[in-house]
């Protein structure tokens, strides 16, 4: 039933469209780190500096959003640094106001607090998505049961993620 998983990541993609900027604002800062090893060594420093765990940021996919989830994930666990290099890096924040060479318009970011707070509610609906999605591919042989009964499971969490309180 590879239809299922098909119409998950066409839900998820629709959706990501209402918090695009956040999204880019913060796909373009982790964007920046990796570009040379000067930028990323200067990163990993300030990860040392605001007792953060290193991790490693995944390469982005732009057109397949469980890779967009990965990144962000990996992007709130390393905030502090982020918002470390934006505040003490001066090419850093120039980045983000030079054109881009392949769109030739003014690069969106450096990410904002609400940025940063529109990401972190938006990875937890797209975890339901993301372990759904991991068990149809998991899954050789899927059923409509099967499909229909992950639809309910991924209901019940929307649900519960939409009725508790907002720091949850």
């Amino acid at each position: 039933m590879r239809s299922c998983s098909h119409i998950l990541n066409l839900i998820v993609r629709d959706g990501l469209k209402k918090s695009k900027l956040s999204i880019v604002s913060i796909r373009n800062a982790v964007k920046y780190v990796p570009s040379s090893f000067t930028r990323l060594k200067s990163f990993a420093m300030r990860c040392e500096t605001g007792k953060v765990c290193r991790g490693s940021l995944p390469l982005d996919v732009k057109t397949r959003w469980n890779s967009t989830y990965l990144i962000l994930t990996s992007a709130l666990k390393l905030r502090v640094a982020f918002e470390k290099m934006m505040i003490e890096d001066k090419l850093h924040c120039d980045c983000f106001f030079e054109e881009d060479e392949k769109t030739k318009r003014k690069r969106v970011g450096p990410p904002t607090d609400c940025d940063w707070e529109d990401v972190s509610r938006l990875v937890k609906f797209l975890k339901i998505f993301y372990k759904s999605t991991l068990t149809f591919s998991a899954m050789k042989i899927v059923n409509s049961t099967m499909c229909y009964n992950k639809i309910v499971d991924i209901e019940r969490n929307l649900i519960s993620k939409c009725t508790s309180p907002v720091g949850n």
